[in-house]
């Protein structure tokens, strides 16, 4: 099994549309995602897609994450943002961005960035947990930083 744990690209947006889809679902049937947005499963999928690559950057956009390839093929994914740049005002024009781009219209409301946490959204297929995928995430962080 050949390993590579990269910086994510734009060309990932729909691998990263899967991740931040799986990641809100978790364990259970429905997710975050299925709640916000209201619409089947593969219309959830393309806007995450399209919400990764968007010109603003924001909490999900792809320069957040990086991206665990196994034979060249991306299988997990993991993210973090600093709340203060990428929080919930960007991801706010991008959602506007990704709504454009579908030809939908949105009513937005007031949104604030008070008492936003950071998040990290973690997705790595279960029959790849046990190969040790997760525990290499600390080793690439602490090499991104230069140690």
């Amino acid at each position: 099994m050949d390993v590579e744990i990269r910086l994510a690209r734009p060309e990932d947006a729909s691998f990263l549309g899967w991740a931040i889809f799986a990641a809100g679902r978790s364990h259970c049937q429905r997710g975050v995602w299925d709640v916000i947005l209201g619409r089947p499963e593969d219309e959830c999928l393309a806007f995450l897609e399209l919400l990764a690559a968007t010109e603003t950057p924001h909490m999900f956009h792809y320069a957040c994450s990086i991206v665990a390839e196994v034979d060249g093929r991306p299988v997990a994914a993991l993210s973090g943002y600093d709340p203060k740049e990428l929080g919930l005002d960007k991801v706010g024009r991008a959602f506007l961005q990704v709504h454009e781009k579908l030809g939908l219209t949105v009513k937005t409301s007031g949104w604030t960035t008070r008492g936003v946490w950071p998040r990290l959204y973690t997705a790595i297929p279960t029959s790849l947990k046990a190969r040790g995928l997760l525990r290499m995430w600390p080793h690439y962080q602490s090499s991104a930083d230069g140690d």
